[in-house]
């Protein structure tokens, strides 16, 4: 019974274990990725592509598309690359390694070349090393196989990434024990410092001999320097002294001396046997004055002189003796000039620059190079207050140009010669200059007299001033050195506008002009109400009386006037001008009461009410109620 039952419960698990769905299989890459397994399996194949593990390097992305990595390069290559994860401690280190840009040279998936390489050797090395040293009319054999054969491709402790010492390199092929070896080196047994001579990439000499030869070398004449004894190769008697056994000659008196050249240390600066550098240097000329003179050259310098730049030294500088300080090649007056043509830089031009004129570009430029813009010696503006000295009197000012107060005096001059006055970028005349960068509003209708002529310099300074805006006076005298009518007028008000009061034009006109008329900063009423808000107060929930809210001018004198509230007329006169008095409608407002002159206020707001009417909100009791016959004589009717 018991058995019965155990064969039964097994058949009922199997069948519910047969009942559940098969757990699906998560897709991989090649499942939707398929083309990548055809686009990346052909030439040379990265070991993970080979064998589908495509998350050896990648992150599943499921529905969020992109490509993942699982780290950083160069560390997710070291995970496997483990033989390359100490190079960066070797003595020399090849740059994309330094930087840790493994795929500057190597492809990621699949490449036509070994090594994954993006290109062959050598002209993939040619995307960073220029081509030229490597492709003269005689090549060296072993750069037809790939740099690869004497270079290290990633870290060397040999300079120059070499894969040993370079004679032992050289030596490795070119065996000093061949015949015929000692007869192409003057019959000496050479076996050291190859490269002295030979270039080891490429030349236009037989021999692959450097671009300029010593003439005793070229001649086969190694006997004039050396002698052999014992198997050794050694001088006839010290370097120097040999050089000046056949470079004789004496600097020209009075001149300055290059110190190795006055301490007859030739072979400091120049090269034995053979160089690619001009003058048979040791090295680029640039490398080899740096390793006295590194103070020409700052990381920190903003510009740098071209030919400093380039290593071009001895563009400007000889190597020996010159007459002139810096070892120049000549005067300074006139050294620059052979690169800058003078008739534009001080030469030309109806106004010169003294300096640039003279030469003396110096005073104002580095030689080498600057932290300052255009080489200058010091801030620009610094340099040019110390020759103009009055200027820099004005940097102590209140309101300065912006280009002034920046030193930026070659916004608006010219710093060589000009054609003009002061030497300025563009005439004055007509705002010309000054819209450069103060570009003319369109809106502006109305213009000011001075603004429309473009005579800028009639209100403001060029470079500072005591008063704001770089305004040549206070505002008020400023505006009346022209505006005199007005100033006469004004002098005789009784009562004035408290911003004329206070010499403040600029509260309701602007200096250069506006839309409305006498440029005006707002048309009437809104420019009056910016300070008179309470003459509107009832405008909006009462009544306007109607030429308050047209034009405050109507009534009022904009600048004072003879009466309180600058009235153009008395009261009685002013209101009459619009109301009838005489009119059967204004009797009848009035109850039969002709008022007296001048008392409209007494009752009536000038600019609105909370009725038609104008009244007053607050009012007598029996006024309150129409009756006026209490107090004037006439009464109301009843």
């Amino acid at each position: 019974m018991k058995m019965r039952f155990l064969f039964g419960g097994l058949f009922c698990l199997a069948l519910l274990a047969a009942a559940q769905p098969a757990v699906a299989k998560r897709k991989g890459c090649l499942d939707c990725h398929a083309e990548m397994a055809a686009k990346f399996k052909t030439g040379v194949v990265h070991a993970p592509v080979q064998q589908d593990e495509c998350g050896e390097c990648h992150l599943p992305h499921g529905l969020i598309g992109g490509v993942y990595l699982k780290e950083n390069l160069p560390t997710l290559c070291f995970r496997c690359h483990t033989d390359l994860a100490g190079l960066k401690s070797a003595p020399v280190i090849h740059q994309p390694v330094a930087d840790g840009d493994c795929v500057r040279c190597h492809e990621v998936h699949n490449s036509e070349h070994g090594k994954l390489l993006k290109q062959k050797s050598p002209e993939f090395c040619y995307k960073c090393h220029d081509r030229a040293p490597f492709t003269r009319s005689i090549v060296h054999a072993p750069l037809a196989d790939g740099c690869g054969t004497c270079h290290q491709p990633h870290s060397s402790n040999v300079g120059k990434l070499l894969r040993e010492e370079a004679d032992a390199l050289c030596i490795s092929c070119h065996s000093p024990d061949d015949p015929g070896f000692s007869g192409k080196h003057g019959g000496l047994p050479v076996r050291s410092d190859c490269v002295r001579c030979h270039s080891p990439h490429s030349s236009d000499r037989p021999g692959m001999l450097r671009t300029t030869v010593h003439g005793p070398v070229a001649g086969g004449e190694c006997a004039s320097c050396h002698k052999e004894a014992g198997g050794t190769v050694s001088l006839l008697k010290n370097a120097d002294e040999l050089c000046r056994d056949c470079h004789g000659g004496e600097p020209s008196p009075g001149g300055l001396l290059h110190a190795p050249f006055e301490k007859g240390e030739c072979t400091k600066c120049h090269a034995p046997h053979a160089s690619d550098h001009i003058g048979m240097l040791r090295v680029d000329q640039k490398d080899l004055c740096l390793e006295c003179h590194q103070e020409v050259i700052d990381p920190h310098n903003r510009t740098t002189h071209e030919p400093a730049a380039k290593g071009k030294c001895l563009s400007c500088h000889v190597g020996h003796s010159s007459q002139h300080r810096g070892l120049l090649r000549e005067a300074e007056e006139s050294l620059c000039f052979q690169c800058h043509e003078k008739k534009s830089y001080g030469g030309g031009g109806a106004v010169q620059h003294p300096p640039a004129r003279d030469g003396r570009c110096v005073d104002c430029h580095a030689s080498h190079g600057s932290v300052q813009a255009g080489l200058m010696v010091e801030p620009q503006g610094k340099v040019c207050t110390g020759c103009h000295e009055d200027k820099g009197d004005d940097m102590g000012k209140f309101s300065q140009h912006r280009p002034f107060a920046d030193g930026n005096c070659s916004q608006c001059h010219e710093p060589h010669q000009g054609s003009g006055r002061n030497m300025l970028r563009k005439p004055v005349a007509g705002g010309e200059l000054c819209r450069d960068c103060h570009k003319e509003k369109t809106e502006i209708t109305n213009k000011h007299k001075p603004y429309a002529q473009g005579d800028c310099q009639t209100c403001h300074a060029t470079h500072a001033g005591d008063y704001s805006l770089l305004m040549r006076q206070e505002t008020q005298d400023l505006c009346f050195s022209c505006h005199q009518r007005q100033e006469s007028e004004f002098a005789g008000f009784s009562y004035k506008h408290v911003p004329v009061e206070r010499g403040n034009c600029r509260a309701c006109h602007h200096g250069h002009g506006s839309a409305f008329e006498n440029a005006l900063l707002n048309k009437q009423p809104e420019l009056c109400l910016n300070c008179h808000d309470s003459v509107s107060k009832y405008w909006q929930d009462g009544i306007a009386h109607e030429p308050a809210t047209k034009d405050c001018l109507g009534c009022h004198f904009g600048h004072g006037g003879g009466s309180r509230g600058f009235l153009r007329q008395s009261r009685d006169q002013l209101c009459v001008g619009c109301h009838d008095t005489k009119g059967a409608a204004f009797g009848s407002a009035h109850q039969g009461i002709t008022p007296s002159a001048g008392s409209c206020l007494g009752c009536h707001d000038p600019h609105g009410g909370p009725q038609k009417g104008l009244l007053y909100p607050v009012s007598h009791s029996p006024f309150a109620k129409g009756q006026c016959a209490p107090c004037h004589k006439g009464g109301a009717k009843k």
